[in-house]
């Protein structure tokens, strides 16, 4: 996934994620959280609503998020525009250290740039690619380079990052123990997991909320509508409750 910002948002954005369950007989919507298995253990890797202001971090497993630019890049559209863009604002932006030692900012590079896990994530530098240009729909806004075309580059953003959701996620109602009924009761053939996400961009001056323009308005499945308008945050992926990418195997009728 990837969210631009277009402005002084070029110091850091926050992720973090919340999953519900939605009866797709009732329609009741409940918080759920998230555990792996690992060999006989239990772990939860998001625990609804836990990263707030002095959480404790240890109270959930660090499945960490990472991002592999080596590999992705291309899958994410980088294309030479944007890296010759990136390129630049680097070579013209610097980071100075407390001392006063000025060092390049960074940008994407390499295999395993860890910035969190699936209870939260913190993109930096290294999350993020420049886009702006002085065009706009195809008109120049800077005629005879009256300014320097640096000034247009670094004030729009693309943040790369990935939501760590496993095939082998299980979810559980918010606060529950883990148990069999417990589980059954959201991951079945009447249930849906509804994945959202508060998203913030950091500023020089202010910190902006992301937020769908209408907010997020209502779903469709088997011919009933439910209204997404309780959950606070944008939603971005609906998911089966009962199957997983590990049931997508078929490739019939897809090519």
């Amino acid at each position: 996934m990837d969210i631009q910002t277009t402005g002084n948002y070029y110091s850091k954005m926050q992720v973090i994620p919340y999953y519900y369950h939605l009866n797709l007989q009732t329609g009741d919507m409940t918080p759920v959280d998230v555990y792996i298995k690992e060999d006989t253990e239990y772990k939860p890797i998001n625990k609804f609503g836990a990263a707030v202001t002095g959480w404790d971090p240890s109270s959930v497993y660090d499945f960490k998020a990472t991002l592999d630019w080596q590999s992705e890049a291309d899958r994410r559209n980088y294309d030479s525009e944007e890296q010759t863009i990136t390129e630049y604002v680097q070579s013209r932006k610097y980071n100075v250290d407390e001392t006063g030692n000025e060092a390049p900012i960074r940008i994407p590079l390499g295999q395993y740039h860890t910035y969190g896990n699936a209870q939260i994530m913190h993109l930096s530098e290294r999350n993020r690619t420049f886009i702006g240009t002085s065009y706009t729909y195809g008109d120049d806004k800077n005629p005879n380079d009256a300014l320097d075309e640096f000034n247009y580059n670094q004030q729009a953003q693309r943040w790369h990052f990935t939501f760590k959701l496993p095939s082998s996620a299980i979810f559980t109602p918010h606060g529950q123990s883990m148990t069999k009924a417990n589980i059954d009761s959201v991951m079945n053939n009447n249930s849906v997991i509804i994945a959202a996400a508060d998203i913030k961009a950091v500023g020089d001056t202010y910190v902006l909320q992301y937020e769908h323009p209408t907010g997020n308005g209502s779903i469709n499945i088997a011919g009933t509508t439910h209204s997404l308008d309780s959950i606070p945050y944008s939603v971005y992926a609906i998911y089966s409750a009962e199957k997983s990418a590990a049931n997508d195997l078929s490739i019939s009728g897809s090519h």
